[in-house]
């Protein structure tokens, strides 16, 4: 179920909005947003009178200014699919109000199948005027709302915007598609048999497993979680000036059984190595010495331990001061660490690389602009 709060608050959202007059949207069918398209295809039920009636009653409210932003359980159980289907038309109405209200009714009606519509509406971005006359609202921004108030993962990395696509006149919105398109899967809150969400769902993610079938893929597959550590990177940015500082910081996780111990001196270059390039592949200068040396007394190694996602922090690092970087362009950040067996160490040793989303997928490298 919907988190009240979240709930309360996105239906003053949209309500507030709603009481607007519309902006006109004739062409809205014929340019119907490609992950929209795909959604559209998964519905294989006849829509019935009843359920076609259903849906016009709710676009005539929304029209009115009188939404109801409620679903009759009674209605759900009686159209069944049907009733979705239905709804789902609304998705398509050259009305944006109707496409906002549209995105809330299906939600309602079933949380795990809408979120496939919901993430064809998030380069929806024709507006109308709120209660207030300013043009805020849209149904990118409804879509939006309700698929953050279902997701369990991170998603810190939701707007990242390739490199390449950084000219593209709606970045952000095809970047949100492509995250929550790959991750609905792995993160999305089906209910309180999924709990605790904070451990299985990024545990999910991180092997590619549905997150209502990674308990039983766990028992299945022991060997695969003896040892799954990894490393991802924290970035506010991807593109920075020439000027300034490129701050970034690696946060190590370890969802295997088995406890692992991480070598936390981040000079020790045995273990940990950094790595840039230019995006002709020539390598940049490194200069360690910019590394920060642990403190006083604190232990050369440290636990990742087994059975519960633990993050631990190796410290933030400014790539410009690693990095003798020559002059604006592309470049590419790869992190690695190497794992030394020590004979008189317990649990396992391997070695991992980074885990980054560079706004189209996973990769080991992190790809960033310097600007003049």
């Amino acid at each position: 179920m919907m988190d009240r709060r979240c709930r309360s608050y996105l239906i003053l959202f949209l309500l507030t909005g709603l009481l607007g007059p519309a902006v006109s949207c004739a062409s809205h069918h014929a340019h119907e947003d490609p992950y929209l398209k795909r959604a559209f295809r998964t519905l294989s039920s006849p829509i019935s009178q009843s359920a076609n009636a259903l849906a016009a009653k709710l676009r005539e409210e929304t029209l009115r200014g009188e939404p109801r932003y409620d679903i009759d359980v009674a209605d759900i159980h009686r159209l069944g699919h049907a009733g979705f289907a239905a709804i789902a038309q609304l998705l398509r109405d050259e009305d944006p109000r109707v496409r906002s209200a549209g995105a809330f009714y299906l939600s309602r009606w079933n949380r795990s199948d809408s979120v496939p519509f919901l993430i064809g509406l998030l380069r929806d971005n024709e507006t109308w005027p709120d209660a207030m006359g300013f043009h805020t609202m849209s149904p990118a921004k409804t879509a939006g709302h309700l698929l953050g108030s279902m997701y369990a993962c991170s998603n810190s990395d939701r707007d990242r915007v390739p490199v390449d696509e950084r000219s593209h006149p709606d970045a952000i919105g095809l970047a949100r598609q492509r995250w929550y398109a790959y991750h609905y899967r792995y993160c999305f809150i089906e209910g309180p048999a999924q709990l605790p969400v904070y451990y299985w769902y990024p545990m999910a993610a991180y092997f590619e497993v549905p997150a209502a079938e990674i308990q039983a893929f766990r028992a299945s597959h022991p060997e695969s979680f003896r040892c799954a550590p990894y490393v991802t990177l924290g970035a506010s940015r991807n593109v920075y000036a020439w000027d300034e500082a490129i701050p970034v910081s690696l946060s190590f996780s370890n969802y295997g059984t088995d406890l692992m111990w991480l070598r936390y001196d981040q000079t020790d270059a045995n273990v940990h190595h950094f790595e840039l390039v230019s995006d002709d592949g020539k390598p940049v200068p490194m200069r360690r010495h910019a590394l920060k040396p642990l403190p006083p007394h604190t232990p050369l190694k440290q636990p990742l331990y087994g059975d519960y996602a633990f993050g631990l922090g190796a410290g933030e690092l400014d790539l410009a001061d690693l990095f003798a970087i020559p002059g604006p362009g592309v470049y590419r950040f790869r992190y690695r660490y190497t794992a030394i067996d020590d004979r008189d160490a317990e649990g396992c040793s391997v070695g991992f690389g980074l885990r980054v989303w560079d706004g189209r997928a996973y990769s080991e490298w992190f790809r960033f602009v310097v600007t003049r």
